[in-house]
């Protein structure tokens, strides 16, 4: 009925009347999203976007919010983590949209993208699909694809509480202090069961290796050497055709809680070289 009624509109009138609906019905695909902004408050200011990980929130990059300087900083809580409404979605690309609409909201065109994890698996997407909506990427343990094994998968899946102590599968290097271990499992509430699932099943499916020359902004990676989830499936630096790549002594997949000095470091020389006239 809206289509053979524009049908007999003039071309303004249909114009004025699909914006209308846009308002009326908003896209489905749109999740309302919470975040919290750091740093800079100017909006002409550059801009970087911090996705957290599986199960996670804005406050995972407490460490780079305290302590980055010149830039203004985003910190999102991912659909149905957090402060943000539900659902979590179960394909990674799913994001995009609520993050792109919050961006515009916030008129915010060509920010950095930086994600840890699922959130850098979702930057990614976010570049494959909308290049000429980022300027440049940060990925901190985030490769192409994630080696997510079937019986992590049932153990997520049927017995919850043991997934989260499972040694096989926790984050952290071997070297990193039960303090820091314990801040990080104070820092921020923890999610249910059903969206780390959902966050799981989103990182299974997740394969764009052969994508990856696609992407020619440039990016950051950062990984820790005791990453046990990407252990076997670190090829950023094989098929990025712009990448800066460091591996970080000492830290597993939380880089950014076991070496938060060395991450920030990394962030800001990038920050500071796309800020400089090419």
């Amino acid at each position: 009925m809206v289509c053979r009624t524009l049908q007999w509109l003039p071309e303004f009138a249909a114009t004025q009347w699909l914006r209308l609906l846009e308002q009326i019905m908003p896209d489905p695909r749109i999740t309302s999203l919470h975040y919290e902004s750091f740093g800079l408050q100017d909006p002409a200011a550059p801009t970087l976007f911090l996705l957290h990980g599986m199960g996670g929130g804005h406050w995972v990059w407490r460490h780079q919010t305290n302590a980055l300087a010149g830039w203004r900083l985003i910190a999102v809580d991912l659909a149905g983590h957090g402060r943000s409404a539900p659902p979590a979605p179960r394909r990674v690309h799913e994001h995009v949209p609520s993050l792109l609409h919050l961006a515009d909201s916030l008129s915010i065109q060509r920010p950095v993208w930086c994600g840890h994890s699922l959130g850098g698996a979702i930057a990614m997407e976010l570049v494959l699909e909308h290049p000429e909506r980022a300027s440049a990427l940060i990925l901190v343990g985030a490769p192409p694809e994630f080696d997510v094994p079937p019986e992590r998968m049932h153990l997520v899946r049927h017995h919850p509480a043991e997934a989260r102590s499972d040694r096989r599968w926790l984050p952290w290097s071997d070297a990193t202090a039960p303090e820091v271990r314990a801040a990080y499992a104070a820092a921020g509430p923890a999610a249910s069961p059903s969206v780390v699932l959902s966050d799981l099943e989103a990182l299974a499916r997740f394969k764009i290796t052969g994508l990856l020359p696609d992407i020619a902004c440039p990016v950051l990676v950062i990984t820790g050497v005791e990453d046990r989830y990407i252990d076997k499936i670190r090829l950023e630096r094989q098929y990025l055709p712009s990448v800066r790549y460091h591996e970080v002594p000492a830290a597993g997949h939380l880089v950014m809680w076991e070496q938060p000095s060395v991450t920030n470091r990394l962030i800001e020389e990038f920050m500071t070289e796309m800020r400089r006239p090419t």
